[in-house]
């Protein structure tokens, strides 16, 4: 048994007496390691800080403050709005809109409705992240598509037709 060992032991044990008989041997002779075993059980204090030290770490972390501005504000949403219709109306324009003629109105306006909706959800999502120490109304993790959604049983495998 070396010191080395001895302080892997110490790094995973809750107490000295829950150690293995060779470490407590090892310790009985070695001082440095009789040294880090007082460092490690030594009652570390409860105390709470003064008002002094705290009023003081409060003035140095306040000291560099200052007052910001949003990045952009939320009244920029309609150009957002505007690149995404230039965008579209540009993409309908080269490849069509070839789907369209073959739904019903109801299955058009539901399409587009749902489209235009995301997208004003998007640009919503959008505007409020690039304000400094905005929260996500909705936290990422709960949206983000991961792979493992469709079941084991499920081909992943594009097919062409």
């Amino acid at each position: 048994m070396n010191c080395g060992d001895v302080n892997q032991a110490l790094f995973g044990a809750s107490a000295v007496s829950h150690l293995p008989l060779d470490v407590r041997e090892h310790l009985a002779n070695c001082k440095r390691c009789q040294e880090i075993v007082r460092a490690l059980s030594a009652p570390v204090p409860l105390d709470e800080p003064s008002p002094d030290a705290l009023s003081q770490i409060e003035q140095r972390l306040v000291a560099g403050l200052q007052v910001v501005r949003p990045v952009m504000p939320a009244s920029h949403a309609v150009a957002f709005g505007a690149i995404f219709v230039a965008f579209l109306s540009i993409a309908v324009y080269r490849l069509g809109a070839f789907a369209t003629t073959v739904m019903s109105p109801l299955q058009t306006s539901a399409m587009l409705g749902l489209t235009a909706i995301s997208t004003g959800l998007l640009i919503y999502s959008l505007v409020h992240q690039m304000v400094p120490g905005s929260l996500h109304r909705i936290p990422p993790q709960t949206v983000a598509a991961r792979d493992n959604v469709l079941p084991d049983s499920c081909d992943r495998r594009i097919v062409p037709v």
